[in-house]
């Protein structure tokens, strides 16, 4: 019993393995945005690991964001394809 504890432990950290990758090349990707696409890149990016519906996540995001007079309006939807494009690497 216990060999097949730590067996099934391992196997869950090597599911994780790529999982973190994933993780690290999105923020990679988003290392270089200007401040409106990192600011919905991050309210985004637990919906977005999580497994949610990906438009909806980036766009309840940056709407969120807007109302709070944190996005200016103008760059909400390039700064939000900016982001959605990196949180796709999840």
């Amino acid at each position: 019993m216990r060999k097949l504890t730590i067996g099934l432990a391992g196997l869950a950290l090597l599911a994780a393995g790529p999982a973190l990758a994933d993780r690290n090349a999105a923020n990679t990707c988003a290392a270089g945005f200007g401040s409106d696409a990192k600011l919905i890149y991050e309210r985004a990016l637990p919906g977005a690991a999580g497994g949610g519906d990906l438009p909806t996540v980036v766009r309840d995001a940056a709407t969120a964001l807007v109302k709070a007079g944190h996005v200016a309006r103008a760059s909400a939807r390039s700064a939000a394809q900016a982001a959605g494009a990196c949180l796709k690497q999840l």
